[in-house]
């Protein structure tokens, strides 16, 4: 008898390391594995210039076009610890990293600090990087409360690649079935053979089919909700962009994105404007140009809109 099977692509991912960790039982639909490889650095150097203790940072290293980036990061927040060499940085000390390159770079790569978290409550960096770290956060707040044991996660990442374009085969949308990929997890050891152990946090396929912590679940979708109403707003800009002056474009602008950081500050919600930020950028180099864009862009983000809300339907 044949049976027909149908595989979908992941779309979306996280794994963590730890000292002892071990694959999640419910986790079947994929396996990962830590491999020690021999990577081209650079060298860069961090400086704390604040009279208080630099506790968690992230560096994105980008190399040339068509290269994608790297993001290397280390978080201290959630564990007391005295000064030492690799913990947190002291007030007016350095420290060296050794950041792993793109392949394919041929000339030496741009650094960018995109976050910071100081000991006395400051949080600097990017938008993106300030999210993602809070995300992690809560994460490892789940990780505290769920029985693994003594394996709290020393680093990990995770991607969501639900609105990248389906036919990309590069190594950067969504994971084939029986694709292999690979992703860089800097972390310098003395020894292979004392490398972390790593296991997979959760899986979430095309079909929505999901492997993981409920909790997980629920999380990633509140994230994708998030960036479908941030879609939503920018979409209602724009279409009604056709009916403002153009001396009157910037003004409108700065207006509606002090509306949209007040609604999400309302909501508890990072104050993400990066839509709006690009719009305001495109308004002063070409407000034609900037309405003539504006039909295709609707139509682009809609779909991706609708795509990251299908769990809803």
């Amino acid at each position: 008898m044949r049976r027909e099977v149908l595989a979908f692509p992941i779309t979306a991912l996280a794994f963590v390391a730890a000292v002892d960790a071990v694959q999640h039982a419910e986790i079947l639909g994929a396996t990962i594995a830590l491999v020690p490889k021999t990577v081209v650095v650079q060298i860069v150097t961090l400086e704390n210039r604040r009279q208080s203790q630099l506790l968690a940072w992230a560096i994105r290293t980008t190399g040339g076009p068509g290269t994608g980036s790297i993001v290397s990061s280390s978080d201290f927040t959630w564990q007391v610890m005295g000064p030492r060499p690799d913990g947190p940085i002291e007030p007016g000390k350095q420290r060296v990293f050794e950041v792993q390159l793109t392949p394919g770079t041929s000339s030496p790569p741009s650094s960018t600090l995109e976050l910071a978290v100081f000991a006395d409550g400051v949080i600097d960096g990017t938008a993106l990087g300030i999210a993602r770290w809070r995300n992690e956060r809560r994460e490892h707040a789940g990780d505290a409360k769920y029985p693994y044991g003594t394996d709290r996660p020393s680093g990990g990442e995770s991607m969501d690649f639900c609105t990248t374009d389906p036919a990309a085969r590069d190594g950067r949308g969504r994971i084939g079935p029986g694709e292999t990929r690979e992703f860089p997890f800097s972390r310098e050891t003395a020894d292979s053979a004392t490398l972390p152990k790593v296991r997979l946090r959760y899986l979430l396929f095309d079909d929505l089919s999901f492997e993981g912590r409920d909790a997980d679940r629920d999380e990633l979708l509140r994230r994708r909700e998030e960036t479908a109403d941030d879609l939503a707003f920018a979409n209602g800009v724009r279409a009604a962009l056709a009916n403002v002056s153009d001396s009157d474009l910037r003004d409108f602008l700065q207006d509606k994105k002090t509306e949209r950081i007040a609604r999400l500050l309302s909501l508890k919600r990072l104050p993400s404007t990066y839509a709006l930020d690009r719009m305001i950028e495109d308004a002063a180099r070409s407000p034609a140009r900037l309405r003539e864009t504006a039909a295709a862009v609707i139509a682009h983000d809609e779909q991706q809109r609708l795509r990251l809300l299908r769990h809803l339907r």
